[in-house]
Order: C-alpha cells, then sequence, then structure tokens
C-alpha cells in the first residue's frame, strides 16, 4: 500500500484524484507493481483498472532494485507467461483499457511479421543523464544514481556544479562501469534471441541482481520480456489452433 512521506496510507486521496481528473474529461493511465503474478491476478488488475476508468494500465513485475534489494526476484516462468497471456486475454474482452506491455510485445510482433522486418537492434547506449538534488550526474540509468559499487566505486561521473553536462557526459561513457555494461550489451545481442524485443536489458538490473555490468539474462529480463513475449505468443498460437483447425 503506498504511504505518503508522513506514513500516512495514500490510497483514498489517490483515488479522488483519479476521480477529479475523470469528471474534468482527462484519460487516466496507472502503472501498478505485481510481487507475484498470476493468472487471477491479471484479470483482478485489469478488472480493477477498467472499473476506475483508466484507459492505460502500466505492470512492473517487481524487481531486486536500489534499496528493494531483500525479496527474491526469481519466478516460475510458466506462471508469469500466462499471467501476461491472461492480461492479453483481458485486453481483448475490455479494449477500453490498454496494457503497455503488451501494446510493445504487439507492436513488435507486428513490426517483425512486415515484408521487410527491422535489423536486429544494434547494442548500444544513451547517456540519459540524471542530475540528482545535489548536482551529482549518474549516466544510463536513473536507478544507479546515489548508489555505489564494489566493483566500480560510484556511479556519479561528476557534478554539474562544478563542470559543464557535456564535459561529465564525455568522462561518465568512458567510465569502467560504462564499458562492461556494453560488453554485456555485446554478449546479449551474441546470446540472446530475445535482443531484438528487449534490448539487452538495464544496467541496474545487472548490478543490483549480480554485482556487474556484463552478465546477460537477470530475472526482470525473464519477467518482463521473456515471459511477456511467451504468453503473447501462446495466445496467438491459441487463437490460430482455435480459427484454423485441422
Amino acid at each position: 500500500m503506498r504511504v505518503d512521506l508522513a506514513g500516512r496510507v495514500a490510497f483514498g486521496r489517490i483515488l479522488r484524484g483519479i476521480e477529479l481528473l475523470l469528471a474534468a474529461g482527462r484519460d487516466v493511465s496507472v502503472i501498478a507493481v505485481v510481487s507475484d503474478p498470476s493468472p487471477q491476478r491479471a484479470r483482478r488488475l485489469h478488472a480493477f483498472a477498467a472499473e476506475l476508468g483508466c484507459t492505460w494500465l502500466g505492470v512492473n513485475i517487481e524487481e531486486r532494485e536500489g534499496v528493494n534489494a531483500q525479496r527474491p526476484t526469481t519466478r516460475d516462468l510458466n506462471r508469469t507467461a500466462e499471467f501476461w497471456a491472461e492480461l492479453l486475454r483481458c485486453w481483448q474482452e475490455n479494449p477500453r483499457v490498454q496494457v503497455r506491455e503488451i501494446d510493445r510485445a504487439l507492436g513488435f510482433a507486428a513490426h517483425t511479421l512486415r515484408e521487410q522486418p527491422s535489423p536486429s537492434r544494434p547494442a548500444m547506449i544513451e547517456p540519459l543523464p540524471t542530475v540528482a538534488f545535489d548536482g551529482s550526474v549518474t549516466l544510463i540509468s536513473p536507478e544507479l544514481a546515489g548508489f555505489t559499487s564494489e566493483r566500480h566505486g560510484v556511479f556519479s561521473c561528476g557534478n554539474v556544479l562544478d563542470e559543464p553536462l557535456d564535459q561529465l557526459i564525455d568522462r561518465g561513457l568512458a567510465a569502467n562501469w560504462v564499458r562492461e555494461y556494453r560488453r554485456g550489451l555485446r554478449n546479449c545481442r551474441d546470446l540472446c534471441p530475445y535482443f531484438d524485443f528487449c534490448g539487452g536489458g538495464h544496467p541496474s538490473n545487472r548490478h543490483f541482481e549480480h554485482g556487474r555490468l556484463d552478465t546477460t539474462e537477470t530475472a526482470y529480463c525473464q519477467n518482463s520480456k521473456i515471459a511477456l513475449m511467451e504468453g503473447v505468443i501462446g495466445v496467438a498460437h491459441h487463437n490460430i489452433i482455435r480459427n484454423h483447425p485441422r
């Protein structure tokens, strides 16, 4: 349950805020964090979003990241795939509430099935500088801001109060941890059949799950990319068999 800075449950105030937005004619999108994905929870979640009057639902499977470092992240991939499959079925039944992740998977599938599918994604990164409250800058992954690594020390590449941002970006992209992450991306591109959809995963998940950034598959990849695509493919296969029996 979400709480505010004073530790008070915020759920009732969130609902009132949603009601005000809907009354003003605004579309409402929500993001839900799911710690134990199952088909039953998928259906309850989509139904709840529909009851709220939402038009978009984003779903994050709980990750081991940042201060959330103790909870297990390994799950039954078949069950997680069925969670995503059930969300797709719910969307088919009630397309009023679209699901962000399902939309991405279907969009990728549609693009791939065109006559000239796009080439494989390059193993590349974007700087995406994050500036913290004190001016310190962390590149590529906002989730790494304020954290350190036993292998690489602080992830910050400097402070905008002391140096221009373009200089900090140039230095940061040459840092040891960024080079290690580039190796991880190349490994993903060479080894993982889901790379074109996933793009190689996030450095924060690699760091918080494995303690290094040149690894490949993470629990985040399994839950939010691989199981997602397998769930969507499973529903598509079932629909094909049902509509075109031999």
